[in-house]
């Protein structure tokens, strides 16, 4: 897990034991009638397609009273998760000890402050416990993933994220239907795989679909249409859905040695701070040998150049001002 993943989880844990027992247990059996009883609205909307800066189809706007939106055409699990993911950003607004790790990161804080969101989420849904019995300490497989799905009442997209704090090494634990990731918990790469993002037919999760189970080296595939780098992948395939853990270290192999043609790949992804997709025109960062941003200088480590920002003023996230209609303090993504 790298540090900022481990930063999100420490804080969420945290913030999670900070709330009153009987709050926890309320929020993780009805989360709308929890957060109204803490002041905050509820408002339903269609279901949105495409990428935005949250990690789910949701989002949570500050004022009298606070809101937090819910797409409504997901599972009611999903729901449940969308709901807590945007209770965490509600959260982290009112925690100075966050705040603080904000002025640490050069993007502000808001990658940081999504993973937190998704790990409180992750925290209210699925005890510390019921993760121990499911997952081996030498990391999780598909199998494993699927497994603690059904022993709770989380969603799907709760369950990746929780078992990705379980990862060894770096990847993603993706959730895919017909061939499309629909949601993807990273560990270890600054370059998200976008909600709706095509996987392709030759893809991990394609062949899980066609043949009930899949595991090979495979690569996540980005917005852009272009591959990630070779890992090694494990997927399974339950009612509709597909669970596909995609790693460095598989906890289901003893010997792990990539295909030789792939050791020093081309690198594709999405910039975390102006979200501008990147394909070969990058150069590594001598510190932290991360691709640079060609656009913005940004990296993985706090040597990137400032990049002009403006702060939506619906889900709060902060955005280069290219994700602006010129003056707009509204974001192209809430508009």
């Amino acid at each position: 897990m790298t540090s900022l993943h481990r930063l999100a989880r420490e804080h969420a844990k945290r913030i999670v034991g900070n709330l009153a027992p009987d709050l926890r247990s309320a929020l993780a059996t009805d989360p709308y009638q929890a957060l109204g009883v803490q002041g905050i609205e509820i408002q339903m909307r269609p279901e949105t397609h495409g990428r935005g800066g949250c990690s789910v189809d949701g989002s949570y706007r500050r004022g009298s009273p606070p809101r937090i939106t819910v797409a409504e055409a997901a599972s009611r699990a999903r729901r449940r998760f969308t709901a807590l993911h945007e209770f965490g950003h509600h959260l982290v607004k009112l925690d100075a000890d966050v705040h603080e790790a904000f002025a640490t990161f050069e993007d502000g804080g808001v990658e940081l402050e999504e993973a937190i969101a998704d790990a409180v989420a992750a925290e209210l849904l699925i005890p510390d416990d019921v993760v121990d019995q499911h997952i081996d300490p030498r990391g999780p497989t598909a199998r494993a993933v699927c497994d603690l799905y059904h022993a709770t009442l989380a969603s799907r997209e709760a369950t990746c994220v929780r078992a990705s704090q379980r990862l060894i090494g770096s990847g993603y634990i993706m959730l895919g239907e017909a061939g499309v990731a629909l949601f993807t918990a990273a560990v270890g790469h600054p370059y998200r795989v976008a909600r709706g993002t095509p996987q392709g037919s030759d893809s991990l999760i394609a062949k899980a679909e066609e043949r009930g189970a899949a595991r090979e080296q495979s690569r996540v595939v980005f917005a852009s249409g272009k591959a990630g780098e070779l890992l090694f992948g494990d997927a399974v395939f339950d009612d509709g859905y597909v669970f596909a853990l995609l790693t460095d270290r598989p906890s289901w192999e003893r010997l792990t040695v990539r295909s030789a043609d792939d050791i020093i790949p081309s690198y594709e992804g999405t910039c975390r701070r102006c979200d501008v997709d990147f394909t070969d025109s990058y150069q590594l960062c001598p510190r932290c040998r991360e691709p640079r941003c060609p656009r913005c200088g940004d990296c993985w480590c706090e040597t990137a150049p400032l990049l002009a920002t403006r702060t939506c003023s619906v889900c709060f996230l902060k955005w280069g001002l290219d994700r602006f209609r010129g003056e707009s303090t509204v974001c192209k993504d809430c508009e």
